[in-house]
């Protein structure tokens, strides 16, 4: 993704077309999580991905921003009832926005079985 504008101008002289390119920056994808944010049960392996090729990403699982002194992320993480937060860095590239799952693991559901009496 794009940010900035343009321009494009003629020159009156010569009729040419310049394309003036103004504080263009590149901005990674905003990392992605799957499965989605939901309730759960029980505990979900869940992938970061981003769109962005050779983009590092970085994660935490406490609630707070993610920088690149968070955890780099290589592999799927095993969530339990917690934050995911995740953000994609690349050099020349603006980061990425912060990307917010909140993951809840209901506990397993304890069944009782009684004895048959007609058994």
């Amino acid at each position: 993704m794009f940010r900035g504008f343009f321009v494009l101008q003629t020159c009156p002289t010569t009729l040419a077309f310049y394309l003036i390119i103004l504080a263009v920056t590149a901005m990674i994808a905003t990392p992605t999580f799957s499965p989605a944010a939901e309730t759960y049960s029980p505990i979900q392996t869940v992938t970061i991905s981003d769109a962005t090729s050779g983009a590092t990403t970085y994660y935490t699982t406490d609630g707070t921003a993610p920088t690149t002194s968070s955890t780099k992320y290589s592999g799927p993480t095993v969530s339990s009832s917690e934050t995911l937060e995740s953000i994609a860095l690349e050099s020349d590239y603006t980061s990425s926005a912060v990307a917010v799952a909140i993951n809840t693991i209901q506990p397993a559901r304890k069944v009782e079985v009684s004895a048959c009496e007609h058994c």
